[in-house]
């Protein structure tokens, strides 16, 4: 028995329907892959602002496993007001071997060495998107999403390698201006709908990001 038009006129539809379904599955996952790369992109270059205008210029230019006294009280100085921005989470420094040896949380010191540490030390940065604490040797709930940045320290004139900087940014305030449509900048100036942070005097001041 033959089946009737609109059964006919059905499966034709169906037919139809599902490779663009699939092509939608693919062009969203593709859109998702591409938002999480300028995402990601846009976070590496506020942890290089970070480390050139504020971190860097209260170091010495020794390595960072002897860290002085009056580095350690810059290092406070400089992360009690960079912690009054909720878009970052964590501030640490490492030594060249991975060792924690500044924690504006106090979080991370005696604790099994992470690899993405020793490759920024050894290598280049590193940026991931995970949850805060979501590492094994975290302590804690696991927080918001947030990237993950390792970032080599270089000082000095001779960009001497002293160790790494490690820096949670909260993703959500990211992935807004990336959905927005302002892809990460390659070397040019920043413009997003939320004001980027500025660093004034040496990095003693931090300007938190405010919506337009």
């Amino acid at each position: 028995m033959r089946d009737s038009p609109v059964r006919q006129l059905v499966t034709i539809a169906v037919l139809m329907l599902v490779p663009v379904l699939l092509i939608g599955v693919i062009l969203g996952a593709s859109y998702r892959t591409e938002a999480t790369r300028r995402g990601l992109a846009q976070a590496r270059l506020e942890a290089v602002i970070l480390a050139e205008f504020a971190v860097k210029p209260l170091l010495s230019g020794h390595p960072l496993a002897g860290m002085t006294p009056l580095e350690l009280t810059r290092m406070r100085a400089l992360s009690a007001q960079i912690v009054k921005d909720p878009s970052v989470q964590r501030l640490r420094l490492r030594d060249l071997h991975g060792n924690v040896i500044f924690s504006e949380d106090g979080s991370g010191f005696h604790q099994v060495i992470e690899e993405k540490a020793l490759d920024a030390a050894r290598r280049a940065t590193v940026a991931e998107l995970p949850h805060l604490n979501s590492d094994a040797v975290d302590r804690g709930k696991a927080r918001d999403l947030s990237v993950e940045i390792y970032l080599p320290l270089d000082v000095g004139a001779t960009s001497h390698r002293v160790g790494v900087l490690e820096v949670y940014l909260r993703y959500t305030p990211i992935s807004e201006d990336v959905n927005f449509g302002q892809p990460a900048p390659r070397g040019h100036s920043i413009r997003s709908r939320r004001e980027r942070p500025p660093f004034v005097g040496g990095g003693q001041h931090w300007l938190r990001r405010r919506s337009r």
